[in-house]
């Protein structure tokens, strides 16, 4: 077997004188190289269906992996805002617990003073009810007073129980607006012992 080339540049195969035994081995030759070649014309098919599906899953995965990046974002957003929200609330708390603090501070402080005005009140009020006791007996023996015969001794209680200058002015006071002669049972001898009585206290109080 020879090779020349033609006047293109084309290789030419010439057999020349070839036995047919010769030609058989050619032949087969010819098509055992074919199966291989169509061998790994096959197998460069799989290999290349196996590449284009690793390249598929390979592309699939970069998807799956740009959904899940996507998906970490904005979980680490959403965690982002849930721990400012939750800064938030904790300032809120912190900001509502102080000022509930404060409130009750001024409420013990006003529930203290309203105690301490009330312990006062009733003191006064204690105060009052004992005075106007003491009134009411006196009005009382002013009365008896009033209705009995007027001697020395029945004098003697219209001052009774004085122990201060104070007490003995308000006390000439309420009896002369009790005994003041221009009154329904006014009497004009008790109004002046009244002042007799007033004046000589006033000197024992050095008034």
């Amino acid at each position: 077997m020879e090779h020349d080339e033609n006047e293109d540049g084309a290789v030419e195969i010439s057999y020349g004188e070839l036995s047919y035994e010769e030609l058989e081995n050619l032949i087969e030759a010819a098509v055992e190289a074919k199966k291989v070649f169509e061998e790994k014309s096959r197998q460069l098919d799989e290999e290349r269906a196996l590449l284009e599906k690793d390249q598929k899953k390979l592309k699939d995965d970069i998807r799956k992996f740009e959904r899940e990046k996507a998906s970490y974002t904005d979980q680490r957003l959403e965690i982002s805002h849930a721990r400012r929200e939750l800064e938030s609330l904790r300032a809120s708390f912190e900001r509502d617990k102080e000022i509930e603090k404060k409130r009750q501070a001024q409420q013990q402080q006003l529930f203290e003073t309203k105690w301490k005005i009330l312990e006062k009140e009733l003191a006064e009020l204690s105060e009052e009810k004992k005075q106007f006791e003491l009134h009411k007996e006196f009005r009382a023996r002013v009365n008896d007073f009033e209705k009995n015969s007027h001697t020395s001794s029945d004098y003697e209680i219209l001052f009774n129980g004085i122990n201060s200058e104070l007490a003995l002015r308000k006390r000439y006071k309420d009896l002369i607006k009790i005994f003041h002669p221009d009154n329904v049972g006014g009497d004009l001898d008790t109004v002046q012992e009244i002042n007799r009585q007033y004046e000589d206290l006033k000197r024992q109080y050095g008034a």
